[in-house]
């Protein structure tokens, strides 16, 4: 679908930032949490995959968690990214603003899910 400017409600104010650092602001300020939650998650499938694996030192999959944890944060970044090129570039797209929480909150849920979901594949695979 494409998005005409000319055929959009013009009575229809979009809300922008006063600051894009504000925007920016809020999102790292619930990366620590998002942190905090997917590498609990890691740890426990971590401990489930060595509990049912007779494997005690699997050096590979510290780097694999590293890596992990490194796109996990790249994905996180996307939430505020969209956003700064929708305003920067004009985009006809309800602002992301109001939906912030629940992106969040859907991403942290999304992503805690896919690291249990990848260690109980791997630990029974």
């Amino acid at each position: 679908m494409i998005l005409d400017k000319d055929n959009m409600d013009q009575s229809e104010e979009i809300p922008e930032y006063s600051d894009t650092m504000e925007l920016v602001r809020w999102w790292e300020k619930h990366r620590i949490h998002f942190n905090i939650l997917v590498g609990l998650s890691g740890i426990l499938g971590l401990w489930v995959y060595r509990t049912y694996n007779l494997i005690y030192y699997y050096p590979e999959i510290l780097l694999e968690m590293v890596i992990y944890g490194i796109l996990a944060n790249i994905c996180y970044t996307m939430g505020w990214a969209l956003e700064i090129l929708r305003i920067t570039y004009k985009i006809p797209f309800p602002p992301l603003d109001r939906f912030k929480e629940v992106l969040f909150y859907g991403g942290v849920f999304f992503s805690v899910a896919f690291t249990f979901l990848m260690a109980f594949l791997l630990t029974w695979i």
